[in-house]
Parts: structure tokens; C-alpha cells; sequence
């Protein structure tokens, strides 16, 4: 090997060493590491942002605590740099769960608000977006934990709750949120929460609906008994007259819609078809023992073919917006009809929504039925 050679050998020897270490390492206590972002409206000026962070300490486990930052700015970006003076350290919104934006400036429009998270390359697109319902979105992440040291966190895992057990697949994260913002036929929605005062003056969060939106602003809310309207997996309380309820566990949950548009205007059928089993029983208390496989068939279907048009009428009167995403689903596949009228017939307020569904009994769990 010749001596260009050998020079040629560690030369790229030390190139690749030299890029295998961090170019731009810092210390974890070195960072403002911010769990959640609450945004109300300020007086003395636009916003009052308040971030819940995480406070390292110097010890060998690098425990961490929770610690809340407030300031007043005309921006966003404004108030997270008065957040670094208070810090005296990087601040890092690149773990952040939960952007909560308060009733006032909701109603006004988020589109300003979510610009600079949206764009900043930092944000995690999969972090959520709620409304503080009835009280200030601060009021939502100081000292409202209850299993963790992080509200953020456990506003995160509630969000996950509505999925797993309340039939609604939740959609109110950036990513979402900044598609709905851009398509003209959908509505944002985001879940809204509220406080909830516990014993010894100590408070926590719970689910306060849907929040819905007419393009940015907001313009009022699914309440939580519509929510398992939305479809999908879980857990289910049906009414049972005015006997109690009986909860199920809902397997599969699948919806086709039907369309027929007959003397100007158009008729919207929704088919749902899904897998159930009983888990409960909570009539016994009434003086019923015993619930047929039946009873329990008939009162799910009784529940769904109620409620899917009292959702879409709700919409009309109440929300005034096709949360049902009607036109939405004409257009996509009935373009050529829909080329016809658009402009000129109102998709929401003209039309006729039912629903038809077939229940399938997969057994009953714990309890023994009279068959």
C-alpha cells in the first residue's frame, strides 16, 4: 500500500467518526420539554398562552415534574418566546399532546391559532386539539391530573378512551384538523372538555362532546349521547325504556350509504350492520331479572334508527352544519347529479336521512339470558 493510500485509509476512517456523534447535543435538563398548550383570550393582549412543561432535575434518574408557564402575546409565536424567558432554557414543542384553545377564540376562528403549529417544523402533527367548554383552557392542565404528573398526558389517554369506548373515532388531531380546514365539504371536529370539581377542592377533566366546526369557527357541540352515532368499535349503554340500560360490548360496526335523488330532492339511507354481545345488565334493579336476546336485538336497532335522523335534525337546527358530511358523499359518487344542483339545493336542511340496521348476536358474555 502506498503511503497516498494509507493517507486516503484514515482520512475516511476519521470522516466516520466524526459523523457518528450528535452534532447539536444538549442535556435533557437543558430543555423546556412542554407536555400541552392552553390559549385563552387576553385583555391586555390577544392571547394568554400558559404551557404545562416538564421540570428536570440533576439527579441520576432525571426525575420529572410538572411546572406551568404563563405570558400575554399578540401571537403565538410571541408568547412561546416569552415562555423561553421564563424558562431560561430551550424550549421544545415537539412532544406536545394536547393544544386547547378556549370557547371565545374558537367562535372567532382557529385558523390563526393552528397557522404557526402547522407550520412550525418542530410540532407533532398527531398532537390533539380541544375546546375548554365553559371555562378557560389554562383551567384544563393546572393541577388536573389525577394518575400522572402531566394533564397533557392524561388528556391524550382520554381522547384514546372515546375511541376504544365510545364508538367514535376521534379525528381532532393537526393533521386532521388542517385537512378538514382545507376542504369545503367537511367540518373540523375536535373534543371539547370542561372541569370537573372533586372533594378536598381538587379538580380533573372529563369529556364535554364534540366540537364542531363551520370552516374555522366554532359553532357548537355534539353532545355525548350522539357520540356512538358516529359508528365504530366499543363500548355501548343502550336505554332500555324507562327501565334502565343494558351495556354492550360493539365488535364491528360497518355503514353503507344509499342514495336516491326523486322530484328534486335527495333521500339518504344509512345501513348498519353490527357484531354485538351483552355485558351487563343494568334493568334488574328495576324489578326485571331476565332480558331476552330479542329484547336486547330490538332495542339496539330500536336506538340506531332513532338517533341517526335525530343526529342529522340536531345538525340542521342546532349546528347548522352537514356534520353527517352528506354533500360530501353525494358529490363523491354521484358527481353528475350533483353537477346539476349544486348551488341551488341545501344538502342539509332538504334532506331526508334514515337508517336501517342489522344486528348480529355474538353471545352474552357473563350474563345468562332467557332465551
Amino acid at each position: 500500500m502506498t503511503v497516498i493510500s494509507k493517507y486516503k485509509v484514515v482520512l475516511i476512517i476519521i470522516l466516520i467518526i466524526s459523523l457518528t456523534g450528535c452534532w447539536d447535543y444538549r442535556e435533557m435538563i437543558e430543555y423546556a420539554d412542554i407536555v400541552s398548550i392552553a390559549i385563552d383570550e387576553g385583555t391586555e393582549s390577544r392571547y394568554i398562552i400558559t404551557l404545562e412543561g416538564k421540570k428536570f432535575s440533576q439527579s441520576i434518574d432525571i426525575e420529572a415534574k410538572a411546572v406551568i408557564y404563563s405570558g400575554k402575546a399578540n401571537s403565538v409565536l410571541d408568547g412561546l418566546r416569552s415562555a423561553i424567558k421564563q424558562t431560561g432554557r430551550v424550549l421544545y414543542i415537539g412532544s406536545v399532546r394536547a393544544i386547547i384553545i378556549s370557547e371565545d377564540i374558537a367562535k372567532e376562528g382557529v385558523r390563526e391559532v393552528l397557522d404557526y403549529f402547522i407550520r412550525s417544523n418542530q410540532t407533532r402533527l398527531l398532537s390533539g386539539l380541544y375546546i375548554a367548554r365553559g371555562t378557560t383552557a389554562a383551567s384544563l392542565i393546572e393541577d388536573t391530573s389525577m394518575y400522572s404528573e402531566f394533564a397533557g398526558y392524561e388528556i391524550d389517554e382520554a381522547t384514546r378512551q372515546i375511541e376504544l369506548h365510545g364508538s367514535y373515532q376521534n379525528e381532532n388531531n393537526l393533521f386532521s384538523i388542517g385537512d378538514r380546514l382545507l376542504d369545503p365539504y367537511k367540518s373540523p371536529l375536535a373534543t371539547a372538555l370542561e372541569t370537573r370539581d372533586l372533594p378536598l377542592n381538587k379538580k380533573t377533566f372529563s369529556i364535554a362532546g364534540i366540537a364542531c366546526f363551520n370552516g374555522d369557527r366554532l359553532v357548537g357541540y355534539i353532545e355525548k349521547d350522539f357520540i356512538p352515532i358516529f359508528g365504530g368499535n366499543g363500548v355501548l349503554s343502550i336505554p332500555c325504556d324507562d327501565y334502565g340500560v343494558v351495556s354492550l360490548n360493539i365488535y364491528k360496526s360497518k355503514s353503507k350509504r344509499s342514495y336516491e335523488y326523486k322530484n328534486n330532492k335527495v333521500y339518504l339511507n344509512i345501513d348498519v350492520k353490527m357484531e354485538i354481545s351483552y355485558t351487563e345488565n343494568g334493568t334488574n334493579k328495576y324489578g326485571i331479572d331476565e332480558i331476552t336476546k330479542e329484547e336486547i336485538i330490538g332495542h339496539v336497532i330500536d336506538y340506531f334508527e332513532l338517533n341517526i335522523p335525530a343526529l342529522h335534525e340536531y345538525a340542521k337546527k342546532e349546528l347548522q352544519t352537514d356534520v353527517l358530511e352528506i354533500e360530501e358523499f353525494f358529490r363523491k359518487y354521484h358527481f353528475s347529479t350533483w353537477k346539476k344542483i349544486e348551488g341551488t339545493y341545501d344538502f342539509l336542511r332538504d334532506t331526508q336521512v334514515e337508517a336501517d340496521v342489522e344486528v348480529i348476536f355474538r353471545g352474552a358474555g357473563q350474563f345468562q339470558l332467557r332465551e
